[in-house]
């Protein structure tokens, strides 16, 4: 781990998946509440805003990701940062619950957020219990409180527009029994998107090669017929 200066009144680190994970397992031994927030560059103006109430009483680790924040950073922690793939980071998180038997809360914008984000998890993780609630669906901040804490997860993974996961932070975070949220904004639903579409264009470029090759081998056939 590499502890950097404070940018922007944020006190930044800088791991890689395996490091992060293995911090993350070992504030979970611990009772206390723990966030992991995942900050990019447009999210650090209201980062400085957010209310002393969260970030005094939390132990909370600060990860830059994204092009615009790794270009501030000595050139040494560049290649960390831009190479961090956040999916990495939940999928390491989502085996240390299978090992320990516990669940996972996911917590999206909208219901096709969760969905793409869930269908992603139940392919790779098919035993793992996943909770989720979309704050579209969210009938008042009191049930969505009272649904976590009924779950009472290991996890929360928060996945909320900006401004959202701010109200939530400062006003709902305490309240809630989730021993670690991970504070991914809209990463991680860009980082599965970007997966589902590379995985859909190399299957479209296998598909029009084998397309290619029975089309070459007919016109060949078709030349040896003329002749």
């Amino acid at each position: 781990m590499s502890e950097l200066c404070t940018l922007f009144g944020i006190p930044f680190q800088v791991f890689s998946e395996k490091e992060l994970c293995q911090e993350s397992c070992d504030q979970l031994e611990n009772l206390a509440l723990y966030t992991v927030f995942f900050v990019t560059g447009k999210q650090c103006s209201f980062l400085m805003e957010t209310e002393d109430s969260f970030r005094n009483n939390e132990r909370t680790t600060w990860v830059p990701v994204w092009h615009s924040l790794s270009t501030l950073f000595a050139k040494k922690d560049r290649y960390t940062i831009s190479s961090f793939l956040l999916w990495d980071y939940v999928e390491r998180m989502c085996e240390y619950l299978l090992d320990n038997g516990s669940e996972l809360f996911l917590f999206m914008e909208t219901e096709s957020q969760t969905e793409l984000v869930l269908n992603e998890l139940r392919v790779m993780y098919p035993y793992l219990v996943v909770h989720t609630l979309s704050y579209d669906d969210m009938p008042s901040e009191e049930a969505m409180v009272n649904e976590i804490n009924s779950v009472a997860p290991e996890i929360l993974i928060l996945g909320l527009h900006t401004e959202n996961m701010k109200h939530f932070l400062d006003s709902n975070r305490m309240k809630t029994n989730a021993r670690l949220c991970i504070c991914v904004g809209e990463l991680l639903v860009e980082e599965v998107s970007k997966k589902k579409k590379m995985f859909h264009n190399n299957s479209m470029s296998r598909s029009l090669k084998k397309k290619l090759r029975k089309y070459n081998k007919r016109e060949q056939s078709g030349h040896e017929g003329e002749k």
